[in-house]
Order: C-alpha cells, then structure tokens, then sequence
C-alpha cells in the first residue's frame, strides 16, 4: 500500500485548476492582458527614443 506524497497532492490539485481556468478562457484573457502591456511598453519606449532624436537635431 502506498500513501500518496504531497508533492502528488499538490500536483492533482494544480492539474484540477489548470483545467477549470482553461474552460472559463483565463488563460487567454490573461496573456492578451500581457500583449497588451508590452505593446504599450514598446510604443512608449519608441516615442521616447524619437523625443530624444529630435532634441539632438533641434541642438
């Protein structure tokens, strides 16, 4: 007879979840969520970079 560890226990619960979040979309909502931020972060950073170029043209 072999008692089951808790590494398989929290494995189980972790499989069970994984689950249920990919049947309610969680897991795309939470990638678009990060796209969109680093979209953002890029556009701001190229913005930036731009503001830069055109105050060393400007001296």
């Amino acid at each position: 007879m072999s008692l089951p560890t808790r590494i398989g226990f929290g494995l189980r619960l972790g499989v069970k979840f994984a689950q249920a979040a990919k049947g309610i979309g969680f897991n795309f909502r939470m990638h678009f969520g990060y796209y969109l931020m680093i979209a953002a972060l890029v556009l701001i950073g190229l913005e930036v970079l731009y503001r830069l170029y055109q105050l060393a043209t400007f001296l």
